[in-house]
């Protein structure tokens, strides 16, 4: 028999389905004016391996479009790299603005549907170099750069990601537990960076309405399955909310929210701490004090899989979701490409192309034919 997709298509005739190639530092290669590059080379790194060459996207993209596009795929999400488009303050490189409308083109010429992402996790140098997602101006500075790339790249892209994840961002960078630059371990420093990211948001989607108001313009979000016994639940509700909600908040004028649900995250802690956990979840000082701490040792182990068959990444298989009646109007695939997956190097193995790095050859996987199959059709064989 043949199941048929429920969801609504992302927008009037655009395909349902399609790959996300990863945000460009994970897959152009020698991105070396980022921050994230000079964290992963600078001495005493705690990062797996550097990005270097990556998957070459950057010379290799429009024989890598063609492929997904011969998949059947017709959504093609990418990134454009802040630190090539504006490699100083004030001083945006032409070529590296034709280069990424290059890119649109070549999507729109394999009838695929580009969908941009404006910031993935990176930071130019300079802009790292003034306190990154802590500087007072940074708002200012990603609304300036989402105007330049919106007007650049015209009608040629119809959908937007402004900012991929903030909360991972935020709790990564600057609360120290996800090994991220700048590698700040406070919980001042966290509340800062999501003001400003939440700020950068609302004024990136204006920009960008600004410059191309036919545009759908949103933000995607890491999500989880949240889960904690009594003790734990008092501190479970507050990170639902610092890594979530707060960002929810600001994006109630956005065009779609984009969800990337990871996995169940189950906070547990003993009925003895009760008490501390409460007062922390409330207390100002006490969270100063002691949440990275306590939070650091929580998160490191709650999302992983102590047996059965879990992911790549150690996550637990959680399809019982899909049975919650969630309107989706489309589905990107994370990702369409093995890549640089951050601190984690390349260990990761979860593209629907596999490429062996030391050739560049792209090898590509059942999972990637079974998709584009759905995405050609609607239906797919059971």
């Amino acid at each position: 028999m043949k199941w048929h997709a429920r969801a609504a298509r992302l927008c009037h005739n655009t395909p349902l389905e399609g790959g996300g190639v990863g945000d460009a530092h994970q897959v152009e290669g020698d991105n070396t004016n980022s921050d994230w590059w000079g964290w992963e080379t600078r001495p005493g790194s705690t990062a797996a391996e550097p990005s270097g060459v990556a998957i070459d996207h950057v010379r290799r993209y429009p024989d890598d479009i063609a492929l997904l596009a011969s998949l059947g795929l017709g959504v093609y999400r990418f990134g454009v790299e802040w630190s090539r488009i504006e490699p100083e303050e004030g001083t945006f490189d032409q070529h590296w603005l034709d280069h990424y409308r290059s890119m649109v083109e070549t999507v729109r010429g394999h009838s695929m549907v580009p969908m941009v992402t404006l910031n993935h996790f990176t930071l130019p140098r300079w802009v790292a170099d003034r306190g990154g997602w802590l500087s007072p101006d940074i708002p200012r500075l990603f609304e300036r750069y989402c105007r330049t790339v919106a007007a650049h790249l015209g009608d040629g892209v119809d959908r937007y990601t402004t900012i991929n994840e903030p909360g991972v961002v935020a709790f990564g960078g600057y609360l120290g537990v996800l090994g991220f630059p700048p590698g700040i371990r406070s919980v001042d420093a966290w509340y800062r960076s999501i003001e400003n990211l939440r700020n950068a948001h609302v004024l990136a989607r204006a920009a960008v309405k600004e410059a191309r108001p036919e545009a759908k313009v949103g933000a995607t979000h890491s999500m989880a399955e949240w889960e904690a016994n009594a003790a734990g639940r008092p501190m479970m509700e507050y990170m639902r909310r610092q890594m979530g909600d707060v960002f929810l908040d600001v994006c109630g004028d956005d065009d779609y929210i984009g969800v990337q649900m990871y996995t169940r995250i189950r906070i547990d802690l003993p009925r003895a701490l009760a008490p501390g956990a409460w007062l922390m979840a409330r207390s100002g000082w006490l969270r100063r004090l002691a949440l990275p701490r306590v939070l650091g040792a929580q998160m490191a182990h709650a999302d992983r899989v102590a047996g059965g068959n879990p992911t790549d990444m150690g996550y637990e298989y959680r399809p019982q979701v899909i049975a919650d009646g969630i309107s989706l109007r489309g589905y990107v695939h994370w990702s369409a490409f093995d890549n640089f997956e951050w601190a984690l190097g390349y260990r990761m193995h979860f593209g629907l192309i596999e490429v062996d790095r030391a050739t560049q050859e792209r090898l590509v996987k059942p999972s990637a034919r079974f998709l584009g199959e759905l995405a050609r059709t609607g239906t797919f064989e059971v």
